[in-house]
């Protein structure tokens, strides 16, 4: 909701793809988004594949790694 707070989270938390600020919340809506950060690996057609909600430092850059790679030897 607050965009200091997103960008301090960012300023620790670098992030090398691409995010969206949903401050009017339309997407978690639709999406049905319980916890933020909220965060989708969608594969080469456009499909959602994994989901994540929170963020716990090396360990939910661990699970991205993994799920990238399975997506990459499709």
């Amino acid at each position: 909701e607050n965009r200091a707070d997103m960008e301090e989270f960012l300023k620790k938390n670098r992030a090398t793809f691409t995010l969206l600020r949903d401050a009017s919340q339309k997407l978690v809506e639709k999406a049905g988004i319980a916890t933020m950060p909220g965060s989708f690996l969608i594969d080469r057609e456009g499909k959602v594949r994994f989901m994540h909600t929170g963020y716990k430092g090396d360990e939910t850059k661990k699970k991205y790694e993994q799920e990238i790679e399975s997506l990459l030897k499709k």
